[in-house]
């Protein structure tokens, strides 16, 4: 009962009758287990067979509608026109098939022997031609036969039942005729896709009389708009994402609410996620931040993967946290010889916590990643035991967001910091910064920002070094950490962003940005910020680059189509509110042939 209630689908009122049907009958089950104690009921036979007993939302015959019922049952309303459906050969009568336990002639031994009758499959087969020869024995007026003459799941052909070769004997009044001669004196056979339109029960079999006919059919977009709205929609739609028009089925908010503007009081406060993700396809933006789209969870499980890339890192970062945050205020750098053991036996403690949270499916698997982390540690201290010239300061500030440590630093802000934009607004950021050092030589108040990567370099290898609003996280980062360093240390300033690759993928690699470089930063903001703004969500003309890791395939449909239609609206100039877009993917050179 339990398991109908909470887990049976119930669409429409013959599953709601039947579920009530199921319940019903098991409660007087229960009702008279209660009151009598157990029965001699094999209850799990008797489970099994419910299904195929109860009845729901049958009535007796009612005049105005046709009356359907069994052979055994049938000619007892009284109807003047009876209709027998289902007589094909193998339908009617039922092939007899012998027990394999005890066969028919040791059945026929044992009824002799022990004066019983016990059934053989022959005698079954006696019964069901009894059984319809007293149907006929009851009935009045126009009896009409029919059967299936095509299995549509196997599609193979069928042939009437021999009571139907025998009802033409009698009516032919010739004893001789057989099958060939009955299946040739019938009509056209009559389907649920009939030849005539017109002789069609419901919209279904006309528009299936209309897909058989021998002729087209005449004015399918009016059909599709009358009958099928969302059909001739799609079809619409189609038919404007293959030109060179930016419209909403592209992407295009015609009345964009302020909402979306991300300089507006009511509009979004931005991440560097969220600029990066408008950078690289805006309709993923869409889905994402303004639609709130989540794909579901991989719920699979990689046999030879303990943890996932995101995993991966932000275990790695923990580790280096903690190891770090040994040093601040004492000296630096660290001896790799000295320090080594710390850090692995760290990252081992780090691991097998994390193993208790996200058990990993093999010891195999977890073994390869503590290798891995091993080895991204290993880097790690190699690289820092040779800064002689800066000092770690802060760990994991959150500046512009919750704190997300509970040591936290002095730098850390829940309130927004803005930043400024060349048209003369702003927008609010937020963000949290893996590490700031302060440079002990050079200029006074000089700091150096890091961010750990575990995985590729490839965002960072473009000529454009915002790689097209698609990488912005070094420049934001500089501007957050300026502002909260200028409250705490007037006169501070960032004069170096590094990228730091300890992981297996790159070996150490470090990638640097001087402050001087990024000083375009707030006209690609404003460029991003534009495409929000005007509620220009197309699609990426750059499959490859941007849809590799997407969770939104399904949406998109096929990469080369959408390269194809995002092509031919970004090279329409005629769009304005897609020159934003165009204007970012032009700051990258183009290859040459």
């Amino acid at each position: 009962k339990r398991f109908l209630t909470l887990f049976a689908r119930v669409d429409g009122k013959l599953d709601e009758a039947a579920l009530e049907g199921l319940l019903m009958r098991i409660r007087d089950m229960e009702s008279m287990v209660r009151q009598w104690g157990p029965l001699n009921i094999e209850m799990l036979k008797w489970l099994g067979n419910l299904a195929q007993e109860v009845q729901v939302m049958g009535s007796g015959p009612k005049p105005g509608a046709i009356y359907v019922t069994g052979i055994e049952s049938g000619g007892l309303s009284g109807r003047k026109h009876t209709f027998i459906v289902g007589l094909d050969d193998g339908r009617f009568p039922a092939v007899g098939m012998q027990d394999p336990v005890i066969l028919d002639s040791e059945r026929e031994s044992l009824s002799r022997a022990t004066s019983t009758m016990l059934p053989t499959a022959k005698e079954g087969l006696t019964l069901q031609l009894q059984k319809f020869s007293y149907l006929f024995s009851r009935l009045s007026g126009p009896v009409t036969l029919s059967y299936s003459c095509k299995s549509i799941a196997d599609d193979r052909e069928m042939f009437p039942s021999p009571v139907m070769l025998s009802a033409y004997r009698i009516i032919s009044q010739n004893r001789t005729v057989d099958i060939n001669d009955l299946v040739g004196s019938l009509q056209p056979p009559v389907s649920f896709a009939p030849l005539e339109s017109g002789k069609s029960l419901d919209m279904k079999e006309w528009w299936l009389s209309k897909l058989c006919a021998p002729g087209p059919v005449l004015d399918t977009d009016r059909l599709l708009k009358s009958h099928f709205p969302h059909l001739a929609r799609g079809k619409e739609a189609a038919r404007l994402r293959g030109t060179s028009e930016f419209t909403m089925y592209d992407g295009c908010i015609n009345s964009p609410d302020k909402s979306l503007d991300p300089t507006e009081d009511v509009g979004p406060r931005l991440s560097v996620s969220r600029l990066e993700a408008l950078g690289a396809c805006p309709r993923h933006y869409f889905f994402s931040n303004v639609l709130g789209i989540e794909p579901p969870e991989d719920v699979s499980v990689d046999k030879d993967t303990w943890l996932n890339d995101a995993q991966f890192g932000t275990l790695a970062h923990d580790v280096f946290y903690e190891f770090v945050s040994q040093w601040l205020g004492n000296n630096w750098p660290p001896d790799f010889s000295r320090d080594l053991d710390n850090i692995l036996d760290i990252a081992q403690d780090k691991a097998k916590r994390e193993r208790k949270s996200i058990p990993s499916p093999s010891e195999a698997a977890f073994q390869q990643q503590l290798e891995a982390l091993f080895r991204a540690c290993k880097t790690f201290l190699a690289h820092e035991s040779k800064q002689l010239d800066a000092k770690p300061l802060f760990l994991e500030a959150s500046i512009g967001l919750k704190r997300g440590y509970s040591k936290g630093t002095p730098l850390d802000t829940a309130d927004e910091i803005i930043f400024d934009l060349p048209g003369g607004t702003s927008v609010r950021l937020g963000g949290r910064i893996d590490r700031i050092d302060k440079v002990d030589s050079g200029s006074p108040g000089e700091y150096i920002i890091y961010d750990y990567k575990t995985g590729s370099s490839y965002k960072f290898r473009s000529k454009d070094i915002f790689w097209c609003g698609r990488s912005v996280q070094h420049g934001i980062y500089v501007h957050l950490v300026e502002q909260a360093l200028q409250k705490q240390f007037p006169g501070s300033r960032v004069s170096l962003f590094t990228y730091f690759f300890p992981g297996i993928k790159e070996d150490g690699l470090l990638i640097q940005y001087k402050s001087y470089q990024l000083s375009d930063l707030p006209k690609v903001v404003q460029l991003l910020c534009n495409i929000a703004a005007k509620g220009a969500f197309l699609g990426t003309n750059q499959p490859g680059t941007d849809c590799t890791y997407c969770p939104y395939p399904e949406i998109c449909g096929k990469a080369e189509v959408v390269e194809a239609q995002a092509a031919a609206k970004l090279g329409n100039i005629n769009e304005p509110r897609l020159r934003d877009m165009r204007e970012l993917r032009n700051r990258e050179p183009k290859k040459s042939k």
